[in-house]
């Protein structure tokens, strides 16, 4: 019988920290509330908890809560897709 723990990836809440690459510049103002709407698209879509995010220039920090069948790394790649398709389409 194995003693090892499953990694739960659904019903809890996770602290997520998302860093830009380094070869890229800086998020201006302006593209904070393109960051903030994919956010907001991403949780209306998939319907999961979140309780509060900071978005800095270089990285952002989310507490997200994702419900089964929902796990942490499906919203992450959701809203960094969403995030990545808006700004660089501006």
């Amino acid at each position: 019988m194995s003693h090892g723990h499953r990694l739960r990836l659904s019903d809890r809440i996770f602290f997520v920290t998302v860093n830009l690459r380094r070869a890229l510049a800086p998020l201006a103002a302006s593209e904070f509330e393109l960051v903030a709407a994919a956010i907001n698209e991403s949780r209306r879509k998939l319907s999961f908890l979140f309780l509060g995010y900071v978005l800095m220039p270089d990285h952002g920090h989310a507490l997200i809560g994702p419900t089964f069948p929902l796990t942490i790394s499906r919203v992450v790649q959701d809203v960094k897709w969403l995030s990545a398709r808006s700004l660089n389409r501006r």
